[in-house]
């Protein structure tokens, strides 16, 4: 006997088919089952209760109602007093921070006034320095001035000297001859 090999379309064809008819079977079987379900009847609640408004309240319900409008007063009393509190605070921070804005404004008026000191004391020492270089600058060219006058009085001093010289010459060799 020799058996032959099967090629796996073939292996899988009749399975394939087997399951495909089942699930048909199940399905319809669904369908089958439901359409011949009985009828059942309606629900019936299994306790009935009818509500009545009463036209009439209990002193009860009227102080429950007055103790619901006091409490109801109560909380809307303590509502407005945290906001009161709350809008004082509100308030109060506003406060401190307008006060310290203030004292920024003034610290930097501060500051700057204290750098605009400081800027004309260095320029007021500045001007000194300057005078001071000016008054040696002068007091140097006067002693160069005095140095030239005395030079030239040297000088003249010398040239009248020599001037008497020649002529003591002069004179001497008009004596001699």
């Amino acid at each position: 006997m020799q058996r032959r090999e099967r090629s796996p379309s073939e292996g899988y064809f009749w399975p394939i088919v087997l399951a495909f008819g089942l699930h048909l079977l199940v399905f319809a079987m669904l369908f089958v089952s439901f359409s011949m379900a009985p009828e059942l009847p309606p629900a019936r609640p299994i306790v009935q209760a009818t509500l009545y408004q009463m036209k009439s309240q209990s002193r009860a319900t009227t102080q429950t109602n007055q103790k619901i409008a006091g409490e109801a007063q109560k909380t809307a009393a303590r509502q407005y007093e945290v906001e009161q509190m709350e809008q004082k605070k509100l308030e109060q921070q506003q406060l401190v921070m307008a006060k310290a804005a203030e004292q920024k404004k003034s610290e930097e008026a501060r500051k700057a006034e204290a750098a605009k000191q400081a800027a004309v004391e260095e320029s007021k020492k500045k001007a000194a320095e300057e005078a001071k270089k000016q008054a040696a600058a002068e007091e140097v060219k006067q002693k160069a001035a005095e140095e030239s006058k005395k030079q030239a009085a040297a000088e003249e001093a010398k040239k009248k000297s020599a001037e008497e010289a020649k002529k003591q010459a002069a004179a001497e060799e008009a004596k001699k001859k």
